[in-house]
């Protein structure tokens, strides 16, 4: 199972968040992937569970939980 920091889980939903508004605001009509299908897709986390959730809320617990990892 992949694992990424909380650094860059911070970094990959502040990205997503910026361009989900910038689709909102530019595209009225657009529609982006919701946060827990894109990262189960970048980083490999092959989570069923991400791939359904529409809450990016939900789906950076589930990332914390499952594949975050403290650098020590």
């Amino acid at each position: 199972m992949s694992k990424i920091t909380m650094d860059l889980l911070k970094n990959e939903l502040n990205t997503w968040v910026q361009m989900k508004k910038s689709m909102a605001d530019n595209v009225p009509k657009g529609n982006i992937v919701n946060f827990g299908k894109y990262m189960n897709s970048k980083y490999s986390f092959d989570s069923k569970a991400l791939l359904d959730e529409e809450d990016h809320n939900v789906a950076v617990l589930l990332i914390m939980r499952d594949h975050v990892q403290e650098i020590k």
